[in-house]
């Protein structure tokens, strides 16, 4: 999928915006969970907000356009507002994957709705078009979406369709990319700050300082995948697999109500 991104500018430019709404989403769950929570400081600092400049991280964001990975600026979060802090953290961090894994849940369940409505208006059997889908190596996600429409419902289908199909499986392969790969364990990650709640306080300060040098860290994974493509699939193997994992059951899950 990302491979494809570097040689087609129409599809770069459909996941612009999907990467500006899977970051946001991402970081306005972080601050509303903290609020829940009795921290109002991402409110106060006016992160509760839609607007994507609100949010960006230019590593992550380059990173997300680039490899398909990435993450946005934190929001900030006065530990001593929470009520539990130790639990509190933890469901802070948690926030902003989950609410990840909705938005690519909601797409897919958008893609096979829209299959199942133009299947109908086409008087094409829903039978045969979970066959194709169910024939395919891999998720329906990753292939060009104008081809695999024209294929399953053998004649041509409309552009415009064809290019709104495309940009939800992009949008929910960005959010599924987004979810692991912020789990990681790595600060600023949300991840580490999983990691740090289990932490002794003086243990888990000293890991979180890892941050000003993780931005170097994630920079040169950029320069070097693309300088060395293999070098992405070793890296990255784990959180692919983790990805395609999601889209496979997030498939099966919508073919059931075919």
């Amino acid at each position: 999928m990302f491979n494809l991104l570097r040689n087609d500018l129409g599809l770069f430019l459909l996941m612009v915006p999907a990467v500006l709404i899977a970051l946001v989403v991402h970081e306005v769950s972080h601050g509303y969970v903290a609020y829940l929570c009795g921290d109002n400081t991402a409110k106060a600092y006016g992160r509760l907000t839609l607007n994507p400049l609100k949010h960006l991280d230019p590593f992550g964001a380059i990173m997300m356009l680039l490899i398909g990975f990435g993450y946005a600026r934190p929001v900030p979060v006065n530990y001593r507002n929470l009520r539990k802090p130790r639990r509190d953290i933890a469901l802070v961090a948690l926030a902003g994957p989950l609410s990840n894994l909705l938005l690519a849940l909601v797409a897919c369940v958008l893609y096979f709705v829209i299959l199942l409505i133009y299947a109908a208006s086409a008087d094409v059997r829903l039978e045969t078009v979970a066959a194709g889908i169910r024939w395919l190596p891999s998720p329906a996600a990753y292939y060009d979406q104008n081809w695999l429409m024209n294929a399953l419902f053998m004649g041509e289908v409309p552009r415009l369709l064809t290019t709104f199909m495309q940009f939800l499986t992009l949008f929910a392969t960005v959010n599924i990319g987004l979810a692991p790969f912020n789990l990681v364990p790595l600060p600023p990650l949300d991840g580490s700050k999983i990691l740090g709640s289990l932490l002794p306080p003086q243990t888990a300060a000293r890991y979180l300082r890892l941050e000003y040098y993780s931005r170097f860290f994630f920079l040169g994974i950029v320069l070097l995948s693309w300088l060395f493509p293999s070098l992405y699939d070793i890296v990255f193997w784990p959180l692919e697999f983790l990805r395609t994992a999601i889209l496979n059951f997030y498939q099966w899950l919508m073919l059931l109500l075919f």
